[in-house]
């Protein structure tokens, strides 16, 4: 059954409402250093009258000590829905950084969660926490960070993440996935349990999802012989462009190291080293090379340092990256998908897209030019997943030169300002094209049609539309708490279902396409004059 956009508004309205009750309102700043705040005290649900279960040898909620316990078992009976740490044991020395996944598995239904992750602050430090790919990259994100409460009468930090599907769809998970990933890093010796509390799965009716609890473990130690490697490099370059690599070595053993070979290699060729007669504890060594490099292709860097005789734990000997040395990034040519370009890509840097259809949904955090060859041979499908299938989450970025097709919602922007959309093709979505949040955007020639909203603009003001094509969605714009430009006060936008006259034949309607009270396209563009 179809819903419209209104009254996917008002389901959108409540469910919010009843997240931020249940969960807590929503952080305002997205770096992690702001999320360190005290944590409003919020009534949790009794999870013993919703009826989740965890079975006694799947219930692993331990105590916070530092003795480590025995490792919980790996997989959960299949009959139960379960949210776990991944991996769940991780040995590592002191200084180390590591990721864990917070994972579902066996869910069926999932619209939102929420979860807490407490662990031992002396043993460990969060550095990152990410949204995993098991929701779509528009979910409402009510909260993601670190915090601190009270827990037992002590100040606890912990990460806090509790998202939503996106605004305005019915979507849904099933099967496995990750919820979230956490970046740690050891800061000494050790062990702690990564608990998971006070965790919450809720269906597409709100309705609580029975599920077990499986936490993590971490154990950090030192060797007698550990060095270990490190490398700053970028991900790309211009050629001729300048970059000082800088390398170094850590003695982070118990003992003092002799004849320490430390080397630092372009393409495997070695660029810079030096043999250290005496790197004692805890000190380090460092190496430096002017990389300029003219061609363009990949070139890999490493820092290595050689394995020590007796050296046990040799994985960290070896800090290795790729640079992609490009005018501008080329997809599929640098890239395999258009998405991993965006992630190598760095602020004001221009990608360009080859023809062909690129199966994926894509999320822009970053200032860039995102340009396809031509709207219609340049097509991102969505493969009819209920997700949206182009995120741009950041400001001053300019999309151009694709179609968008097949998915839930085409181009959504999202807290983004001073943003160019020209030149696409929208076509098959729930919502074809939306503004939330955003401003100052401007929108021109670019074809919406066939989609059930041709445009939803909510929250968002003084965007420049005109221009643009709606053709035979079923509502063709709607707009929330938003006063927008629908023309350039000379032309606006072609309107299919445009029932006014041009009676002196100009090429412009003689009345103004109404979309409501503060909205209005006042030289609609006639049937005749569509190119």
């Amino acid at each position: 059954m179809t819903c419209s956009r209104r009254r996917i508004l008002i389901l959108c309205a409540a469910t919010t409402i009843l997240l931020v009750n249940i969960f807590g309102p929503k952080p305002t700043h997205n770096e992690i250093s702001a999320y360190r705040d005290e944590e409003k005290n919020i009534e949790y649900p009794d999870k013993t009258r919703f009826g989740i279960v965890a079975e006694p040898y799947l219930s692993t909620n331990a105590s916070m000590s530092n003795e480590l316990p025995a490792p919980p078992p790996t997989t959960p009976p299949p009959k139960w829905a379960s949210i776990l740490v991944r991996p769940q044991v991780i040995n590592l020395t002191s200084s180390d950084s590591f990721i864990v996944g917070v994972d579902v598995i066996n869910v069926t239904n999932l619209a939102a969660y929420e979860f807490k992750l407490i662990y031992n602050t002396t043993i460990v430090s969060v550095t990152e926490v990410k949204l995993g790919d098991f929701f779509p990259r528009s979910s409402f994100v009510v909260r993601k960070g670190v915090y601190t409460h009270s827990l037992e009468g002590e100040e606890t930090e912990f990460v806090g993440v509790a998202t939503c599907g996106p605004l305005g769809s019915d979507f849904k998970a099933n099967g496995n996935g990750t919820l979230a990933t956490i970046r740690f890093k050891a800061i000494s010796t050790g062990s702690c349990v990564l608990k998971l509390y006070q965790t919450l799965l809720l269906n597409d009716c709100i309705e609580d999802i029975a599920h077990n609890v499986i936490d993590g473990y971490v154990q950090c130690k030192i060797y007698e012989h550990e060095i270990t490697a490190y490398l700053n490099a970028p991900i790309h370059l211009q050629p001729g462009a300048y970059w000082l690599l800088n390398a170094s070595a850590v003695n982070k053993g118990l003992c003092n190291e002799t004849n320490v070979d430390f080397q630092l290699l372009i393409d495997g060729e070695v660029v810079n080293s030096t043999m250290v007669d005496l790197l004692e504890a805890g000190s380090s060594v460092s190496l430096t090379y002017l990389f300029s490099p003219s061609e363009e292709r990949v070139y890999n860097v490493t820092s290595y340092v050689k394995p020590l005789p007796n050296e046990e734990h040799t994985q960290n000997n070896k800090a290795s990256t790729n640079v992609l040395v490009r005018t501008q990034i080329r997809v599929p040519q640098d890239y395999a998908i258009i998405q991993e370009a965006i992630d190598a890509a760095v602020s004001g840097e221009t990608i360009i897209v080859a023809s062909g259809v690129y199966h994926e949904h894509i999320g822009i955090d970053k200032s860039l030019r995102l340009l396809g060859e031509n709207c219609s041979t340049t097509i991102i499908d969505g493969d009819g997943e209920e997700k949206v299938i182009v995120v741009i989450g950041a400001s001053e970025v300019e999309l151009s030169g694709f179609e968008v097709r097949n998915g839930a919602g085409g181009i959504l922007l999202e807290y983004s300002n001073n943003s160019i959309i020209t030149g696409n093709v929208i076509t098959d979505t729930m919502d074809g094209f939306s503004l939330m949040y955003s401003h100052n955007n401007t929108i021109i020639s670019n074809t919406i049609k066939d989609n059930e909203m041709g445009i939803f603009v909510g929250y968002s003001n003084n965007n420049t539309i005109h221009h643009n094509s709606f053709i035979s969605n079923i509502e063709q714009a709607v707009t929330m708490d938003s006063n927008n430009l629908w023309d350039n006060h000379v032309e606006g936008n072609y309107w299919s279902d445009y029932e006014g006259e041009d009676s002196n034949a100009d090429g412009i309607g003689d009345t103004p396409y109404v979309i409501d009270e503060d909205n209005k396209d006042n030289y609609p563009i006639f049937k005749q004059k569509l190119n």
